[in-house]
């Protein structure tokens, strides 16, 4: 299997635990199965021009960075915090990913960038006092 499978798989699994997790949880558990699916699995090929093309950085920021965090508003039940997360990450999506994984090759560099984000998830979560 390909390696960048593996961030999608690990999505499905996540989503298949949900019944399974504390309630209190379930809302970070839709960010993060969103940002995995969307920022790999349904990522086309021209968002992963977007070391390249403005354009696409945009596009793919807004996908993959707002609908994750305002799903997390929308699970929470509080639609100020849909709003306000998915400003944030927009905004850390496009700065993150226009760092193109920090200069580092592939693997680091893709651990780094998946930790920014997945930081920028939880860091909403918890502001969202959930």
């Amino acid at each position: 299997m390909p390696w960048f499978h593996y961030p999608s798989l690990t999505g499905i699994l996540l989503a298949a635990m949900l019944p399974a997790l504390p309630r209190q949880y379930a809302p970070l558990v839709v960010a993060v199965v969103l940002h995995l699916l969307l920022d790999f699995t349904l990522q086309t090929q021209w968002a992963t021009t977007k070391a390249t093309d403005r354009r696409a950085l945009l596009v793919h920021s807004l996908v993959a960075g707002f609908l994750p965090l305002a799903g997390l508003g929308l699970a929470a039940g509080d639609p100020g915090l849909a709003l306000a997360g998915g400003l944030a990450g927009f905004a850390s999506h496009l700065v993150i990913d226009g760092c193109d994984k920090f200069g580092l090759p592939r693997w680091p560099g893709l651990v780094v960038d998946q930790a920014c984000h997945l930081a920028v998830i939880v860091a909403v979560f918890y502001a969202g006092g959930k």
